[in-house]
């Protein structure tokens, strides 16, 4: 008796009413669903909510690192790594921090864990060279020149790189670079 009271009931609309503020089809059920939810989707949401949160932890490990801020950038991005263990973003934004830090070693090793998931990048191939240059630049300035540069990268290769940086036309000039300059040092002295 109180549903017939109702105007909306009794209107001849009422039911496309009720269904379009529900957002209700009115040629379809509500009870009945054409394609059931598979049982693994909650892998594939999982993964999706990961990559998510994957993200939102490199992004607030960047805003850290313009901050000057590196040390905790790092905690972000390792934050990342546990949500997306195969996130090359984070190792790469990992690396670039470590080499901020000074930490060279450490940031060969993310920039070739980036490169063994997507060895096509050659931004980080640039960045795995730039890492080894600055190892090399500071084991000289280090130990006062003694050591030479193949020295650098056997020692960068130990740490897991994949090529010899000695191949590539930016590690040779940088290599005929510091020969000439060790040449005009001698002829100086003389």
């Amino acid at each position: 008796q109180r549903l017939h009271q109702r105007a909306l009931f009794r209107n001849p609309e009422g039911v496309r009413i009720m269904g379009d503020s529900f957002e209700i089809d009115m040629y379809s059920s509500c009870f009945f669903r054409r394609n059931p939810p598979r049982k693994d989707m909650y892998k594939e949401l999982r993964a999706s909510q990961n990559h998510n949160w994957a993200q939102r932890c490199i992004g607030k490990g960047a805003n850290l690192a313009k901050q000057g801020d590196f040390a905790k950038a790092i905690s972000c991005y390792d934050q990342a790594l546990d949500l997306e263990p195969r996130n090359v973003e984070a190792y790469v934004h990992k690396g670039a921090a470590r080499v901020h830090m000074k930490m060279y070693s450490e940031a060969i090793k993310e920039f070739n864990a980036a490169l063994k998931l997507e060895p096509q990048r050659e931004d980080v191939r640039q960045y795995l060279n730039g890492a080894r240059d600055k190892l090399q630049e500071y084991d000289d300035t280090e130990s006062g020149g003694t050591y030479s540069h193949q020295g650098s990268v056997r020692r960068a290769d130990s740490l897991g790189a994949e090529s010899d940086t000695s191949e590539t036309p930016s590690a040779r000039s940088s290599l005929k670079s510091r020969k000439k300059k060790k040449k005009k040092k001698k002829k100086k002295k003389k």
